[in-house]
């Protein structure tokens, strides 16, 4: 398969390993030059979309412009099996950001979901839905984030798409994904923001008619999350369980200010 992929795309086309992948489809990390690719594709119809399916699907999503969007690139025909190129941006995405163990700040993680918010507005006004948004296809640039892997379902909906960007903001600010029912996020961390905690909370509602409507709705509501909060604090002072080097407790934080000052004392003692 490896073969046949480079074949459709190019001879200039270096294809890796077979990576993970959803809905019985084969995923392919290709390079061109100094530009990273993903390459899907897909099962033959009626399992997966015909090549032709396929294509006018990448048509409509150029229509479709957004910073925060990283659009297909094109799609091919291999062996009758449809087959899409989308662009992987060189940053890390909200997963391997994750596995590294440290806290991310609150700060950072509403920007992230604001810039998925957007890009699913956009989405959602010209008819599409992501349909496979998980942690792995948001991308972690300077001052936010952008969204990759449109097009690999054609089932999506706009009820899932924000359904997935609540449990992706769960797992930014929690350090994993939710589980069913979800731990309320102040156990995981105190310092988020009451407007932030009941937005992502309300996303995961059970109950779909109490969950946010339209990706706009969210938009709304996160514009209303404070901008100035202990987000940027260590993680041990912001209550984050995730990635956190020190002790959660009261009791203990104030034993190591006391320590701390107490150390303070000595050296000065040692330098009069």
């Amino acid at each position: 398969m490896r073969a046949r992929v480079r074949l459709a795309l190019g001879g200039d086309v270096t294809v890796g390993d077979d990576l993970p992948a959803r809905d019985g489809s084969r995923r392919f990390a290709a390079r061109r030059g100094a530009e990273s690719a993903l390459v899907t594709v897909f099962p033959r119809s009626p399992a997966g979309p015909t090549p032709e399916d396929l294509r006018t699907i990448v048509d409509r999503f150029r229509a479709t412009q957004h910073a925060a969007l990283v659009l297909p690139r094109h799609a091919a025909d291999i062996e009758g099996r449809a087959c899409l190129v989308t662009v992987r941006p060189a940053a890390a995405t909200a997963l391997e950001l994750l596995q590294r163990g440290a806290p991310i700040p609150v700060a950072q993680a509403t920007r992230i979901l604001r810039d998925v918010a957007r890009a699913l507005a956009t989405l959602h006004r010209s008819g599409h839905a992501h349909g496979s948004l998980d942690l792995d296809n948001v991308h972690v640039i300077d001052g936010g984030a952008v969204v990759s892997d449109l097009g690999l379902r054609s089932d999506g909906s706009v009820a899932a798409d924000l359904e997935a960007l609540g449990r992706i903001g769960y797992a930014l600010l929690a350090g994993d994904l939710p589980t069913a029912p979800p731990v309320p996020l102040a156990r995981h961390r105190r310092a988020v923001p009451a407007e932030l905690n009941r937005l992502i909370h309300a996303l995961l509602d059970p109950d779909v008619l109490r969950r946010p409507a339209s990706a706009e709705a969210v938009l709304y509501q996160l514009d209303s999350v404070p901008s100035r909060h202990p987000g940027s604090l260590a993680s041990f002072l912001d209550g984050a369980t995730h990635g956190a080097r020190f002790p959660r407790s009261a009791g203990v934080r104030l034993l190591l200010a006391g320590l701390g000052v107490l150390l303070v004392a000595a050296l000065i003692n040692a330098r009069a």
